[in-house]
């Protein structure tokens, strides 16, 4: 029988990377996000460029299991370098800004 604490679990589903516990794929992510946070990414995902990315887990019993090849993966495609930058808070100030600099450019092709 398995001694219940022991987090790695050798099932050969897809190759021979390890599953691992959702607990410790928290040691291998940047951030060290809380294992709930991991949960979420694999249960709603992430959005990135309009589709939800999901971290690939697999259930056993109450268990998720994930691997790193698979948390490398979720890394790769919900943050790679073409992620769109949030958006900063449009102060007054950078709203005018804006809107002269498209009146200027309406008025440049002699569409105002």
């Amino acid at each position: 029988m398995q001694n219940d604490t022991e987090s790695v679990v050798t099932i050969d589903a897809d190759g021979d990377d390890p599953f691992i516990t959702l607990e410790d794929a928290t040691r291998i992510i940047p951030g060290r996000p809380s294992r709930w946070a991991l949960y979420r990414w694999a249960m709603h995902g992430v959005t990135r460029k309009g589709r939800p990315v999901k971290l690939r887990t697999i259930k056993v019993g109450a268990r998720h299991l994930t691997r790193r090849e698979w948390v490398e993966q979720f890394i790769r495609e919900s943050s790679d370098s073409a992620a769109p930058v949030a958006a900063q808070a449009m102060t007054p100030a950078r709203r005018r800004r804006q809107a002269e600099s498209a009146m200027q450019q309406l008025a440049a092709i002699g569409a105002r």
